[in-house]
């Protein structure tokens, strides 16, 4: 029987993928030796595996933290040459989709609570008066409106007050 250390070095060298004929002609045992530890020594070397596997990861940053903080680099580079362009550079078709993209993104990003700061009763009507006006004016789009209407009629029915206004919006 070969002593530990022969074992431990297979289980490595197998971890690393190399073939039975390799890692026989390295340790100076036989392939049929081989396939017997590979079978008595499987989740030995499923581990190692996974150990260099963790090992490389994080040599080459491929952690999602890391990932996300070479994005968030990358990001920055890019608005730092797109702050030295100017914009009058592009033609007019361009110019108008990107703002029509940058209102839309600003929309979405900035999205006014329909919750009133108290939940009274009158707060809520207030709400729902003024989700009726961004809507008319195109703050909101209809999606958004009905999902905050759905809200206010919530807290609504949570202080047993019947919609005055029967609202319903489909």
């Amino acid at each position: 029987m070969k002593d530990h250390d022969t074992k431990t070095a297979f289980v490595e060298l197998r971890a690393e993928g190399l073939s039975f004929a390799e890692i026989a002609k390295y340790l100076h045992i036989s392939k049929s030796t081989c396939s017997e530890w590979e079978r008595d020594l499987t989740a030995e070397i499923a581990g190692r595996r996974r150990e260099r596997e963790e090992e490389l990861y994080t040599l080459y940053g491929m952690h999602r933290e890391a990932r996300v903080k070479r994005m968030g680099d990358t990001l920055t580079r890019i608005n730092d040459a797109l702050a030295e362009k100017n914009l009058a550079d592009l033609p007019a078709d361009k110019l108008l989709a990107m703002k029509l993209q940058y209102e839309k993104a600003i929309r979405e990003e900035y999205r006014e609570t329909t919750q009133a700061t108290s939940f009274t009763e009158d707060g809520l009507l207030s709400s729902m008066l003024n989700l009726l006006t961004a809507q008319q004016n195109g703050t909101i789009d209809h999606r958004e409106a009905k999902q905050q209407l759905d809200t206010i009629k919530a807290l609504l029915t949570q202080l047993n007050v019947r919609d005055p206004f029967n609202l319903h919006i489909s």
